[in-house]
């Protein structure tokens, strides 16, 4: 994942900095987002339940 490349600290081009400042940001909103967060959170509880 981009992400996961970018954290470890490998090389990438400027346009997968471009998307991973804009992933980042996206992700930022929806966590700010308590309904979201908390959408997102209940699917997986969900989830765990139909084991």
């Amino acid at each position: 994942m981009l992400v996961e490349r970018f954290v470890e600290g490998e090389a990438i081009s400027q346009g997968e900095r471009d998307k991973v400042a804009e992933l980042a940001a996206q992700w930022r909103d929806r966590l700010s987002d308590i309904s979201w967060f908390m959408r997102c959170l209940n699917e997986q509880i969900n989830g765990l339940n139909s084991c």
